[in-house]
């Protein structure tokens, strides 16, 4: 009796202790919770629901200098698309040559051979931005001011300049391959979160543009129950949950191609779905990448 004591003692312990974590980690910045008790409840929805319902109070709260009309869009479609971001001709210019020096030539270059898909980051220091001028002027421009009050609007957060990531990127699909893992429609995370992309070549359908789903970005109960199905569905996601030709065709009624000329910026909250479009000539992508993502569970 007494052993059988112990080990009931023993047991509750142990399951309030894996409890407590496993909950803990319902509001933390992890993309997915991996305990299936915890998903069949819901509450992998339930996170998603509470994010957009801080989102709801915070906005009340953020001030921010922007147009109405900007947030608008921001809002209602998930994204914005501003045409000759850069206005100076020549300040464009320079800073395209600078990228594509940096592109091919820096000695820290981030390159990732994947299976389907290749892709250089280039993440300049702040000590080396003095033998970069174009793309210094860039990041202390009033478009990546911009892309901070966004941001700030979209994500309803706390944001420092400091916590932008600014990267060079180039992106390919590999030979023999029709199609890569981001060329499927997904979303990168359960809550809003900010991404922008200054496109440095003229971008046409067989060049990889960037496609999104207009109004994807919104929560409803379709969003819900998704995130659900998707908790239970996808085991061996990280969370950026892929979806269904069938699910697509249940809520959404078309995709958005941002077949675009050099200088056009796209801002988007990677909350609604997005990927990269077909390529047809294995042409890279090059574009100024710049994202930040807070925790919308860091209250004000």
């Amino acid at each position: 009796m007494i052993t059988i004591l112990k080990i009931f003692k023993y047991l509750v312990n142990f399951f309030s202790k894996y409890w407590f974590v496993e909950i803990f980690k319902i509001f933390s910045q992890r993309k997915r919770l991996y305990s299936f008790t915890l998903n069949v409840f819901g509450f992998q929805s339930f996170r998603t629901w509470i994010a957009y319902k801080i989102k709801e109070i915070n906005q009340k709260k953020v001030i921010v200098d922007i147009p109405n009309d900007l947030k608008f869009l921001i809002d209602e479609n998930g994204y914005i698309k501003f045409e000759k971001a850069i206005k100076d001709k020549k300040q464009f210019i320079d800073l395209r040559r600078e990228c594509k020096h940096a592109l091919d030539n820096h000695p820290n270059r981030n390159y990732v051979d994947d299976k389907d898909a290749g892709y250089i980051w280039v993440r300049l220091l702040s000590n080396e931005l003095e033998s970069y001028p174009a793309i210094r002027k860039f990041i202390l421009s009033d478009l990546a001011d911009l892309f901070f009050n966004l941001s700030i609007y979209n994500q309803c957060q706390k944001i420092s300049f400091d916590e932008i990531e600014f990267n060079l990127h180039r992106v390919w699909t590999q030979k023999g391959y029709e199609k890569e893992r981001n060329q499927e429609l997904h979303t990168d995370i359960f809550h809003p979160s900010t991404k922008g992309w200054l496109f440095l070549d003229d971008i046409n359908y067989n060049d990889g543009p960037l496609v999104f789903v207009p109004q994807s970005n919104r929560i409803d109960s379709w969003r819900l129950k998704f995130e659900y199905k998707s908790s239970l569905l996808s085991k061996k996601s990280s969370g950026s949950w892929r979806i269904t030709k069938k699910d697509f065709n249940k809520k959404f009624n078309n995709e958005e191609y941002f077949v675009v000329k050099k200088n056009t910026m796209i801002v988007a909250d990677t909350m609604g779905f997005h990927r990269r479009g077909d390529v047809d000539n294995n042409k890279p992508r090059d574009s100024i990448h710049f994202s930040v993502r807070k925790s919308p569970f860091i209250f004000y």
